[in-house]
C-alpha cells in the first residue's frame, strides 16, 4: 500500500528523471536499430543477425526498467502486484541471457573474423547464428516459465530498503535458495572471462592490421616513380590484408580501376577502420565496465551506499542505450538510412505517396551494386561490423 507520507526530495527527482531518460533512449534507439537492420537487408551477415536479438533484448530491458523498475523512486512505493513481478521477471531475465550470450558470441564472432578471416564464411554461418539466437531464446525464456509457475525464489522487485534507487532480491529471515542466483550466475561469469579474453586479442589484432595496411600504402606510394609493376603486386597484397578496401572494391566499378579511386577508397578505408575500432571497444568495454564493477560491489567489497546503488542503476541503464548511440553516430550510412526510414513511415502515416525519385545515398547504393569487381574475393571479417558499405550488395 502506498505510504500515506512519503516526501519527495531533489536526489529522488535527478534519480528517476535521468534513469527514466535512459530507459526511453534505449527503447526508442534499438527500434531505431532494429528498423534499420530490417529495411537495409542487414540480416545476411551473421553479425548483424546477432545485433538484431541483442537489440530486442534491450527493447525489453528498456521497458522493464521503465515501467517496473525506477517508477518507485518517485512514487515511493512499489505499486506493481506479485503476479506483476513474477512477469516481469519473465522478461527481465530473459532479456539478460540474451544480453549476455549475445555479448559474448560478438566478441568470439570478431576474434574468430580477425584471426581465421580465410575460413570465416565456413565457420561462421547466417544459419549457425539464426539456431543460436533461436535457441537462447527459447530455451532460457522456458527456463524462466518453469521457475513462474513452480514460484521459485527469489524475484528482483525495486528494494525499499535502498530508496527504490535500485533492484534486487529482498532480504528474508531466514534465508532461501535463489535459483535466480544459481542458474545466471556461471553464465555471467563466463561471459566476463570471454570479453576479457577476446577483445584485447582483436584490438590488438585490428591495430596491427591497420598499421600494416598504412605502411604498405606508404611503401607503395615511395616506389610508384620506380617501378609501376612492383605498385601493382603491393597494391594487390594491401588488398588481400585489407578488410573494407576489398569491399569497397568490389563496389567501385569496372576491373580497370584508376589510382585516383584506388587512393581515395584507401583513405575511406582507414577512416572505417578506425570506426571499427572505436565501436567494438566502446560497445564491449562498457558492457565489461558494467559487469566487473557489479561483480566488485555486490560479491567482493559488499558496497551498500546510496551512491553506489545510483551508480549501478545508472551504469546498467547506459549498457542497453550505448549501442544504436555509438552505431548512429559512427555510421553515415546508418543515420541516412534512419532518416529515409523515418520518412518513409511519415509517408505512410500521413497517407502521403513517397517521393518519385530515389535519394542521393540510394543512388549511389543501386550504382555500386551493378558494377561489381570480378577479381575481388571478400571475406566478412573485413567488413566493418556496423557499416552498410558493407551489405548494399545486398539491397
Amino acid at each position: 500500500q502506498p505510504p500515506s507520507f512519503s516526501p519527495i526530495g531533489w536526489l529522488d527527482l535527478l534519480v528517476f528523471g535521468g534513469l527514466e531518460s535512459l530507459g526511453v533512449l534505449a527503447i526508442l534507439g534499438n527500434i531505431a536499430l532494429i528498423t534499420v537492420l530490417l529495411r537495409n537487408k542487414y540480416l545476411n551477415r551473421a553479425s548483424f543477425m546477432l545485433m538484431l536479438s541483442l537489440a530486442t533484448a534491450d527493447v525489453l530491458h528498456g521497458i522493464v526498467t521503465t515501467t517496473f523498475f525506477y517508477p518507485p523512486v518517485i512514487l515511493k512505493y512499489s505499486p506493481m502486484p506479485e503476479i506483476g513481478i513474477r512477469l516481469y521477471n519473465i522478461v527481465d531475465w530473459t532479456a539478460w541471457a540474451v544480453t549476455l550470450t549475445h555479448m559474448s558470441a560478438i566478441c568470439l564472432d570478431r576474434l574468430v573474423a580477425i584471426m581465421l578471416y580465410g575460413r570465416y564464411n565456413q565457420l561462421v554461418t547466417v544459419a549457425r547464428i539464426q539456431k543460436f539466437c533461436i535457441f537462447v531464446w527459447i530455451f532460457f525464456f522456458s527456463a524462466n516459465c518453469v521457475f513462474f509457475f513452480f514460484n521459485f525464489c527469489c524475484l528482483t522487485q525495486p528494494l525499499r530498503e535502498h530508496n527504490y534507487y535500485t533492484f534486487g532480491y529482498p532480504n528474508y529471515d531466514p534465508p532461501r535458495f535463489n535459483i535466480y542466483t544459481l542458474y545466471y550466475t556461471p553464465v555471467e561469469i563466463l561471459t566476463i572471462c570471454i570479453l576479457t579474453v577476446s577483445n584485447p586479442i582483436t584490438l590488438v589484432q585490428l591495430y596491427r592490421r591497420h598499421k600494416r595496411k598504412v605502411a604498405l600504402r606508404m611503401q607503395g606510394s615511395s616506389k610508384s616513380s620506380v617501378a609501376g609493376g612492383l605498385l601493382s603486386s603491393q597494391r594487390s597484397q594491401w588488398q588481400r590484408a585489407s578488410t573494407m578496401l576489398l569491399e569497397m572494391s568490389m563496389k567501385m566499378g569496372s576491373r580497370a580501376i584508376s589510382g585516383d579511386v584506388r587512393d581515395m577508397a584507401t583513405r575511406r578505408a582507414n577512416r572505417q577502420q578506425q570506426r571499427i575500432l572505436v565501436q567494438i571497444s566502446v560497445v564491449a568495454l562498457i558492457f565489461y565496465a558494467y559487469m566487473t564493477a557489479y561483480y566488485i560491489s555486490y560479491y567482493v567489497t559488499y558496497l551498500q551506499s546510496t551512491a553506489t546503488m545510483i551508480f549501478n542503476s545508472f551504469f546498467y541503464s547506459t549498457t542497453h542505450m550505448i549501442n544504436p548511440v555509438i552505431y548512429f553516430s559512427l555510421n553515415k550510412e546508418m543515420r541516412e538510412q534512419l532518416c529515409d526510414a523515418i520518412k518513409a513511415y511519415y509517408h505512410i502515416l500521413t497517407c502521403r505517396p513517397n517521393p518519385p525519385m530515389p535519394s542521393r545515398s540510394n543512388t549511389h547504393r543501386e550504382h555500386t551494386i551493378d558494377r561489381p569487381h570480378p577479381s575481388v574475393t571478400t571475406y566478412s571479417e573485413t567488413v566493418p561490423f556496423f557499416s552498410s558499405s558493407s551489405c548494399t550488395n545486398y539491397k
